[in-house]
């Protein structure tokens, strides 16, 4: 059973520039307050009220650079989170094909690279890809701490290479870990 969204949620999760534009026009909320909120049991990591999905997180997500620029202009909040306290830098960050380019926008708008999730993990979870290496480094020059980064090498050392499809997937967990372990 699918959740309700709102219309712009939708349009952020498809990258429709032109239905943002449209809806924002006719005063859609930029905070996904329009769509349904989390009304489960409160537990570790999750809050009761706060919406699934925030407009802004699923642009950023998926990586439609555009639509998340034109929410940002739009006075979109950096630091609104979803029911699980993700917020657009963490669902960048955990993404399992992030963006470089949404990182780096979301970084030069100010996003807080210190955020903690609701269940206190910093930056989400991070996935091993090819990016991953330049996600950190962008993420420790924007004044991430390593500390913060430990995920990133805890998943790559943690990770089976049969929970990927990609060949290479051994060695960019090393190419991880030696990124960090230079860092450390």
């Amino acid at each position: 059973m699918s959740r309700p969204t709102s219309e712009l949620v939708e349009a952020a999760r498809e990258g429709n520039v032109a239905q943002i534009k449209k809806l924002l026009a006719i005063g859609a909320p930029l905070d996904g307050s329009d769509g349904e909120t989390y009304t489960g049991t409160p537990g570790p990591g999750i809050v009761v009220g706060k919406p699934y999905s925030v407009p802004l997180t699923e642009a950023a997500r998926l990586g439609h650079v555009e639509a998340t620029k034109v929410l940002l202009e739009a006075g979109a909040d950096l630091e609104a989170v979803t029911c699980t306290g993700e917020t657009a830098l963490t669902c960048t960050v955990a993404s399992v094909h992030p963006s470089l380019a949404t990182l780096e926008l979301l970084l030069n708008a100010g996003a807080n690279v210190g955020h903690r999730t609701y269940s206190g993990s910093p930056l989400g979870q991070i996935h091993v890809h090819e990016r991953s290496v330049d996600i950190a480094k962008r993420l420790l020059e924007a004044g991430a701490k390593l500390d913060d980064l430990k995920d990133f090498g805890e998943r790559a050392t943690l990770l089976s290479p049969y929970q990927s499809t990609e060949s290479t997937n051994d060695e960019r967990r090393f190419t991880l870990l030696a990124f960090l372990l230079d860092h450390a």
